[in-house]
């Protein structure tokens, strides 16, 4: 698409080439046959069987409303993504915290915790031991 199209413009050229015209639609495969760049196609990719389990428990607990439990699975994806070197996936974990102080009962030392957990990750000082030390803390007592 041309630069100097309206937004009205490209928005009709779009809905055009989506709707499956066989003229268009037959440049578009030769294009990409040709090896230009066609859509990228999304490869659904599954998390590992371990954070599989922590991102299912921890929806399972906001569904519940237990926020102590749906901390502590938060702060131990957070140390599984420590261990993994995968630091750029702790700070959107910090974003799933909002559920979890709308909960009933939650202790202040968990909602103080989790705090300093988002703290901690927007200033680029969270580590592995931190991390394990702060989910030991959050965690559920018997």
């Amino acid at each position: 698409m041309r630069n100097e199209a309206s937004g009205e413009e490209r928005r009709r050229i779009v809905r055009h080439l989506l709707a499956g015209c066989a003229r268009c639609g037959a440049i578009t495969r030769r294009l990409w046959e040709l090896g230009e760049p066609g859509p990228e196609v999304a490869v659904e990719e599954h998390p590992p069987p371990e954070e599989a389990a922590l991102l299912d428990a921890h929806r399972a607990f906001l569904a519940e409303g237990k926020g102590a439990e749906a901390a502590a699975v938060l702060l131990d994806l957070g140390v599984l993504y420590a261990r993994e070197g995968r630091l750029s996936e702790i700070l959107p974990l910090t974003e799933d915290m909002r559920p979890i102080f709308r909960t009933r009962d939650l202790r202040k030392g968990v909602a103080a915790a989790l705090v300093c957990f988002r703290s901690l990750v927007e200033s680029g000082q969270a580590d592995e031991g931190l991390l394990v030390e702060m989910a030991r803390f959050v965690r559920p007592r018997p």
